[in-house]
């Protein structure tokens, strides 16, 4: 018996090449999936990793034989989850770039308005309620400004630091291949 509790995953393909490529779309043939198996593994997964180890049973069918065998297989899922850990990686880097930069934007464009707002509250020549519909204008305008980096540094990063962890927990995955 092992001494893991694995989460376990059965995934029936058509062949081992159906593993990272779609294949058409045969309407004829119901069975038939219009997603690579890597695909669907992923989409299984991506609302709520497990905590426990993960372990991918690929059944294949009686008549397939084992073109490539476990072993490569692992190397080659281990490979592209890398590369997908590495893509989303670099995309949540360039988010919070461009969040840093959003920031410091948004700074400026708030202390510029509220800058004039203040420089307006201290004039004489308007009236006083033409001064607080611009004064409370400009408020909401320079926070406006500031929605974009807000919004970057509290919720569109969550999608790629998941997106790592589903891949991560796939390179990890314990691979059993039944024909």
């Amino acid at each position: 018996m092992s001494r893991y509790s694995y989460n376990v995953i059965d995934l029936h393909l058509d062949s081992m090449d159906s593993f990272f490529d779609k294949h058409a779309v045969n309407p004829m043939n119901r069975a038939h999936s219009v997603e690579s198996g890597i695909s669907i593994l992923y989409r299984q997964l991506r609302l709520s990793v497990p905590k426990s180890r993960g372990k991918l049973i690929l059944h294949l069918p009686a008549n397939t034989t084992k073109e490539t065998n476990t072993l490569e297989l692992v190397e080659a899922i281990k490979k592209y989850c890398g590369s997908k850990i590495d893509i989303a990686r670099n995309d949540y880097r360039m988010l919070i770039l461009t969040g840093k930069k959003a920031l410091l934007v948004g700074i400026f464009f708030l202390g510029l308005c509220l800058s004039l707002s203040y420089l307006i509250q201290e004039q004489m020549l308007f009236p006083d309620l033409a001064k607080y519909f611009v004064k409370e204008g400009l408020y909401i305008i320079g926070w406006v400004g500031m929605w974009k980096p807000i919004e970057i540094f509290l919720y569109e990063w969550w999608p790629f630091q998941r997106q790592m962890r589903v891949w991560s927990y796939i390179r990890e995955m314990k691979i059993e291949v039944v024909v």
